[in-house]
């Protein structure tokens, strides 16, 4: 499985009493379907995946797999902090028929979890699911806990490993140099300020906070860099950087909900103890996105 283009990694969307709502869910699933994007990602961080329990992640896959597209791929997030776990929800998420899964790092005993642990915990795995695997390497979710080029180079080898969503802080050139020595493999980057600069240099795609709330831009960019335009898409992927660190980026998940709603999709509020903007800080946010994506969308014209 290649993994190409744009991949929103899907919000949980909580009613006031905290409860996951379906409806809203399947509302903005259905909005996202007439964008450009690959797929969905559910249960990420953007998810709220820690705050949710094993029977709300299997209500949401089901809700994310009915309704998506028949062009858009669904890949689960069913790591878990062991293998037994792992194996067991993973199965469970191809019940409902996902395309694939992605699994984040164990991490609570983060001291004991070396590259040759977490390469056992891979192969054990992988070995025990018949679904595609994507390596998730998030160590600012993950206690520090990071896959290093070298094992993601020997977890490739693995037939049913298919790719790695890279969200560490390591410069994505220390993964795609090692690109070329793989096969049916394929590198999302996990983050915007990654996304340019991965796919000159190898990537395949991207999953980015900011495709929950502006994906045809986010897929514009991935065109422009496909075919070339290296130059405007550099200048575009500057401007949607910038449009970040003013907006969602100080924010987490609570700013990506905010600007949702901003753009008209409906995403309910963050499960505490996460807290929903308010006040001045969404007032100044809502002016910002408004003003920043209108620019941008000025400059698309050009």
């Amino acid at each position: 499985m290649l993994l190409n283009g744009i991949f929103v990694p899907v919000i949980t969307p909580f009613q006031a009493d905290q409860r996951v709502d379906p409806g809203l869910l399947k509302e903005n699933i259905q909005k996202l379907n007439l964008t450009g994007i690959s797929g969905y990602m559910p249960l990420g961080s953007n998810g709220e995946f820690a705050y949710i329990s094993d029977d709300e992640a299997l209500d949401i896959l089901n809700v994310v797999k009915k309704t998506a597209g028949k062009n858009k791929l669904v890949f689960a997030g069913t790591g878990r902090e062991s293998v037994k776990n792992t194996v067991e929800f993973s199965k469970k998420a191809e019940e409902i028929g996902v395309d694939a899964v992605f699994i984040l790092t164990p991490h609570y005993f983060p001291k004991q979890m070396s590259s040759e642990v977490l390469e056992k915990y891979y192969c054990e795995v992988a070995e025990k699911i018949s679904l595609p695997v994507i390596l998730y390497s998030a160590p600012g979710y993950a206690s520090g806990v990071n896959i290093e080029p070298e094992l993601m180079v020997k977890l490739a080898g693995i037939s049913n490993i298919s790719g790695m969503k890279d969200t560490s802080s390591k410069p994505v050139g220390e993964y795609t140099s090692m690109l070329p020595e793989l096969k049916d493999f394929s590198l999302l980057a996990g983050t915007m300020d990654k996304f340019y600069e991965g796919i000159l240099s190898g990537a395949t795609g991207g999953v980015l906070s900011s495709a929950n709330y502006i994906p045809e831009i986010c897929c514009f960019l991935y065109e422009l860099l496909v075919k070339g335009k290296i130059d405007k898409a550099g200048e575009l992927h500057r401007r949607l950087c910038g449009l970040a660190k003013k907006t969602t980026a100080q924010y987490g998940v609570a700013g990506v909900k905010a600007a949702m709603n901003i753009f008209g999709y409906s995403c309910g509020v963050p499960r505490r103890p996460l807290q929903e903007i308010t006040g001045m800080a969404l007032y100044e946010m809502t002016g910002n996105l408004k003003s920043g994506v209108e620019e941008i969308n000025n400059f698309i014209k050009e």
